[in-house]
C-alpha cells in the first residue's frame, strides 16, 4: 500500500500505482500506459474485496462519518450542481431525452434503478458515492447525457423539479430573433381561416395559396412544425380546388381548417405541449444493444406515388413494436421493387435480406430508433442473428389477445381522439382467435372475409381487399387449413368499424416445430397449403386506392343522422360564403338546436345559439362548430353507434411514409 488518504487510496500493483477515490472503483485510474480499465486496476479491486471479507468491520479510519443514501444523494442535486458536473451540452441532451423518451422505470434503494426502456439505458446510484460513483450501462468513461437524465428523471417522478426547470420549456424555446412571434403567427393563421370561411372556399383566389405558404414558413420560424405541415396541406387543398382538379374536395379543405383552427386554439391555452407543437424532424436516438424478435414484413403502395418494403420487430424488453422500412417514390424510382427488395441483401452487415430478419430474432449493435419505433439503416449498426422466430421468445404481453372484448376495450383505449397524435404502430397486435369460420370472396365488394371466434363466440371479422399488392395473401389464405399449418396466432392491424371488429393479416405465427421459422410472410410468394378449397375469381379489376367498405351494414344512430344534417348545413355555408349561403343554413341550423338540447349534446346546441345570435362572427364560430361535430361523430364511431365516412387505411406504410 503506497498511501491512504481522506479521498484516495494508492496501491502498487507490480511497476504500476493504481489509485482508488472513494467513489469507488468506477473513476480508478493506473499509472501503466493502458487507456482503459487494465489488469492492475481489476487485480486491486479482487485484492481488496478478499481483504474486507476477513474483517469483520472495515477500519474505523476509513469508514465515513456520513453516509448519504442513494435518495438522498439524488434529491440533494441542484440544477447548477448540474451543469458545474456535467456542462450545458450535456444537461441540454439529457431534457432532450426525458423530453422525447417520455417513459422511465423507478425500483430500488441502494442502489436505485432508473431505466429508460426506450434507449435500453440503465442507470444505477449507490449510496455514499454521489454522481461520479453513478453507473450507466452505456459504459461512457466520462459524464454521459444518460447519468444526467436519470437524476432529472428521478427528482421529476418525486415531483422536485421547479416550473422555471421543466424541461419542455427549456427545450422548445423559440428564436426572439423572428420578424413574429408565436402569438402572432397562430393568431394571423385564425385569421386567414376565418377569412376563407366569410368569402367561401369555392370562392378562393390564387393568393389566398401563396398567403398559407407564407404562414407555413413563418410557423417554422417560430419552432411550429406540425402547424407549419399543416398549412402546406391546406396551400394544396386551394390549389386543386384552384385549378378544379379531379382530386378536390371541399369537405376535406373544411375538415382540415377546423383542425388546423383547434390546433391554434389549442397552442394559445398551452404553448409548451409537445404533441401540439411536434417535430422538425423525426430525431434517432443511439441505443447500445437491442434484442429483437422478427414477426414478418409487407409491401405496400401509396395513392400518392411511394413504394415500400416494411419488416416488423416485437421488442420484448421495452413491450413495443419496431419497423424498418425502405421507401422509394415510384415517380423518381419506376424501377424499384419492394419484392425484390426483400430477398436482396442489407440493411445492416451481419444479415443477408430482409427476408431473413422477418423470420429471426437479432441482435443490433449501435441501433438507432426513433419515437415512432423506426429503425434507421446506418451503417453503423450491425446485426447478429440468434436464431429462428419461435413462439416462446414473443413475451407479447399486452399486445396478445384471445378475448376479443378486451381487444376493443384496447382500441378505444389507444384510438387518439381530436389533436392527439395517432401512433402509426398502435394498431398491430397478436390475435388468437379460439374458432375459424369459413373464409369467402365477396364478388361485390372484391374482399376476402373470414370470421373468428374468440372463447366467447364473440365475432371478429378477418378481411382483405383485393389489390395487386394482396394477391398473394389471398391465395395463401384462401388455401390456408388453420390446424394443419398449425397456426397459434395472426399479426395483423386491428380496427373497429361500425362497432365490428376487423382485422387485416400481415403475418400468421405457427407453433409447428417442424417448421424453419414460427414466422409465414402472408405478403410474399409462398407454397399454399395444400387444400381443395376454391380460389377468389374476381369479376372486376384490382382496387388500386386501398380503401375498402365494410361488408356490415353500418348501424347509425339517430344522433349520428342529425349530426350529417348539421355536417350538411355547416358545409353550405363554409362553400358560399357568410354572404353568399342563402336562408336556408339559418333554418337548418335552428331546427337542431331543440334537438340536440333533447339528446344531451349541450355543446353542439349552445355553439349553434352562438353562432346563430352573433352572426358578425359567423366566420369564427364556425370551424370550432365544425370541429366540436366532427369530434363527437368520431366518439360515435368509436363506440360502435356509426360508421366511418372513408374505407380505413389498412397500409401501415401510409403511416410510416
Amino acid at each position: 500500500m503506497e498511501s491512504i488518504t481522506d479521498t484516495a487510496l494508492e496501491l502498487r500493483v507490480g511497476d504500476s500505482v493504481v489509485t482508488l477515490p472513494v467513489i469507488g472503483p468506477t473513476q480508478a485510474t493506473c499509472t501503466c500506459p493502458a487507456t482503459s480499465v487494465c489488469r492492475h486496476i481489476l487485480s486491486t479491486c479482487l485484492w481488496l474485496r478478499t481483504q474486507i471479507s476477513q474483517q469483520q468491520t472495515p477500519p474505523e479510519a476509513n469508514a465515513p462519518s456520513t453516509s448519504l443514501s442513494s435518495h438522498e444523494q439524488l434529491v440533494a442535486v441542484s440544477m447548477e450542481h448540474l451543469i458545474r458536473w456535467a456542462g450545458k451540452p450535456k444537461v441540454n441532451q439529457a431534457l432532450k431525452l426525458l423530453t422525447q423518451s417520455g417513459t422511465y422505470q423507478i425500483s430500488g434503494e441502494d442502489p436505485v434503478l432508473i431505466q429508460f426502456s426506450e434507449v435500453n439505458i440503465d442507470c444505477r446510484l449507490f449510496a455514499a458515492t454521489g454522481l461520479e460513483g453513478m453507473i450507466c450501462s452505456c459504459k461512457s468513461r466520462g459524464v454521459c447525457a444518460h447519468r444526467v437524465a436519470a437524476v432529472l428523471a428521478y427528482q421529476q417522478h418525486q415531483g422536485l423539479l421547479p416550473p422555471w426547470e421543466n424541461q419542455e420549456q427549456k427545450l422548445l424555446q423559440f428564436s426572439q430573433e423572428a420578424p413574429r412571434s408565436r402569438e402572432q403567427v397562430i393568431r394571423s393563421t385564425q385569421s386567414i381561416m376565418a377569412e376563407m370561411i366569410s368569402v367561401g372556399v369555392m370562392h378562393l383566389t390564387a393568393a389566398m395559396h401563396h398567403r398559407l405558404l407564407t404562414l407555413a414558413v413563418s410557423a417554422l420560424g417560430v419552432d411550429l412544425p406540425r402547424l407549419s405541415q399543416l398549412l402546406r396541406s391546406l396551400a394544396e387543398e386551394v390549389v386543386q380546388i384552384l385549378n378544379r382538379d379531379a382530386r378536390a374536395d371541399s369537405s376535406r379543405l373544411l375538415r382540415s381548417l377546423s383542425y388546423t383552427y383547434a390546433l391554434c386554439q389549442a397552442l394559445l391555452q398551452d404553448p409548451y405541449r409537445i404533441d401540439l407543437i411536434g417535430q422538425h424532424r423525426s430525431h434517432y436516438q443511439e441505443i447500445a444493444t437491442l434484442d429483437l424478435v422478427g414477426m414478418g414484413a409487407y409491401h405496400w403502395s401509396t395513392r400518392s406515388g411511394y413504394k415500400g418494403l416494411t419488416v416488423l420487430f416485437w421488442d420484448p424488453a421495452s413491450q413495443r413494436w419496431c419497423t424498418w422500412s425502405d421507401v422509394r417514390p415510384t415517380f423518381q424510382d419506376p424501377r424499384f421493387d419492394p419484392v425484390r427488395r426483400f430477398v436482396q441483401p442489407g440493411p445492416w452487415e451481419g444479415v443477408s435480406s430482409p427476408a431473413e430478419l422477418s423470420q429471426h430474432q437479432v441482435k443490433l449493435l449501435g441501433a438507432r430508433r426513433n419515437r415512432q419505433g423506426r429503425l434507421s439503416s446506418s451503417s453503423k449498426t450491425r446485426a447478429l442473428l440468434s436464431g429462428p422466430t419461435g413462439i416462446e421468445h414473443l413475451q407479447m404481453g399486452s399486445r396478445c389477445f384471445a378475448d376479443w372484448q378486451q381487444l376493443r376495450t384496447y382500441i378505444l383505449d389507444s384510438s387518439p381522439l381530436g389533436l392527439q397524435e395517432e401512433d402509426p404502430l398502435g394498431s398491430l397486435v397478436v390475435i388468437r382467435p379460439q374458432t375459424w369460420g369459413t373464409a369467402e370472396f365477396d364478388t361485390v365488394d372484391q374482399v376476402l372475409l373470414w370470421s373468428l371466434e374468440d372463447l366467447q363466440g364473440e365475432i371478429l371479422l378477418l378481411q382483405v381487399p383485393y389489390r395487386r399488392e394482396d394477391q398473394e395473401r389471398i391465395h395463401y389464405l384462401e388455401h390456408l387449413d388453420p390446424e394443419q399449418v398449425a397456426v397459434w396466432g395472426i399479426v395483423g392491424q386491428v380496427f373497429l368499424r361500425g362497432g365490428q371488429l376487423q382485422c387485416y393479416p400481415l403475418s400468421l405465427l405457427s407453433s409447428d416445430p417442424t417448421r424453419p421459422s414460427a414466422v409465414i410472410n402472408l405478403s410474399f410468394p409462398v407454397a399454399p397449403p395444400s387444400t381443395t378449397k376454391q380460389e377468389s375469381d374476381p369479376t372486376s379489376p384490382p382496387s388500386e386506392t386501398g380503401d375498402f367498405s365494410s361488408p356490415t351494414p353500418p348501424r347509425t344512430s339517430t344522433l349520428d343522422q342529425h349530426l350529417d344534417l348539421l355536417l350538411d348545413a355547416l358545409l353550405r355555408l363554409a362553400e358560399h360564403g357568410c354572404h353568399g349561403g342563402g336562408l336556408r343554413w339559418r333554418e337548418d341550423l335552428s331546427a337542431l338546436i331543440p334537438i340536440f338540447e333533447q339528446i344531451g349534446v349541450t355543446v353542439l346546441a349552445e355553439s349553434l345559439q352562438h353562432l346563430l345570435k352573433h352572426e358578425s362572427q359567423l366566420a369564427t364560430r364556425v370551424l370550432p362548430t365544425l370541429y366540436v361535430t366532427l369530434l363527437t361523430k368520431e366518439a360515435l364511431t368509436l363506440a360502435g353507434q356509426t360508421s366511418p365516412d372513408a374505407g380505413h387505411q389498412t397500409d401501415l406504410g401510409t403511416d410510416q411514409n
